[in-house]
């Protein structure tokens, strides 16, 4: 079964917005509305292609395996938000005006150490 909260919490942790993961899953944002707000479930393909947008294992979005407390107090976040802090500053004053993906691949890593540590 399928955890709507589970796909959220890897989403704004991956910090993308629905329409963005949409475009990378090839669906509209409405159709992960639907998945988010427990409307309709993924399809098993769609589900394969979120988790590897995500990039976390597909068993992250099942439903019944424990939540994580995953907020800015957390030490993860914490020192990777700072890191990233660091590389956006960086890249500013080197290239400015272009994208900034530090903070994805901040919250990417932490949501990799959390799918590790409920996977134990």
């Amino acid at each position: 079964m399928f955890d709507p909260a589970r796909l959220t919490q890897a989403r704004q942790l991956a910090g993308l917005t629905k329409t963005a993961l949409a475009q990378h899953v090839g669906v509209k944002a409405a159709a992960v509305g639907q998945w988010e707000s427990s409307t309709t479930p993924p399809r098993p393909d769609h589900l394969t292609r979120v988790a590897e947008v995500l990039e976390v294992p597909i068993g992250f979005f099942a439903l019944g395996r424990p939540y994580a407390r995953l907020d800015a107090s957390d030490r993860c976040l914490r020192r990777r938000n700072a890191h990233a802090r660091s590389l956006h500053r960086a890249a500013a004053a080197q290239s400015p005006g272009l994208p900034r993906p530090h903070r994805a691949q901040s919250r990417l890593g932490c949501i990799s150490e959390v799918s590790a540590l409920s996977d134990s």
